[in-house]
């Protein structure tokens, strides 16, 4: 599984003294945001654009060449495994070694 962005109802664990809510260790995405949103200055109509819908800017991209694009920013919060699951083709390949170990 690769990264992914999460929800406001997902949950996630850290060490206590890593985490910006308060002294929970756990917590909803959506309690994560509210704490952003405070640090931001509450939640006046810029910062609730910064976190849901995004403030409309221009972005120009060192690498690809194609000069500003119009768009917009926003602040999302993914998760990103330690340990990526393997590809289905990987998986397809280790059956296929069993298979033939277990022909011979």
């Amino acid at each position: 599984m690769s990264e992914f962005y999460l929800d406001p109802d997902d949950v996630i664990s850290m060490k206590q003294q890593e985490s910006l809510v308060g002294n929970n260790a756990t917590f909803k995405i959506d309690q994560l945001e509210k704490r952003f949103r405070d640090m931001m200055g509450g939640t006046n109509p810029t910062t609730q654009g910064w976190m849901r819908d995004g403030v409309e800017c221009e972005f120009l991209s060192a690498s690809t060449g194609k000069g500003w694009q119009k768009g917009k920013i926003r602040v999302r919060f993914e998760f990103v495994p330690d340990e990526p699951e393997p590809s289905p083709d990987a998986n397809f390949l280790d059956d296929l070694r069993k298979d033939i170990t277990t022909e011979q």
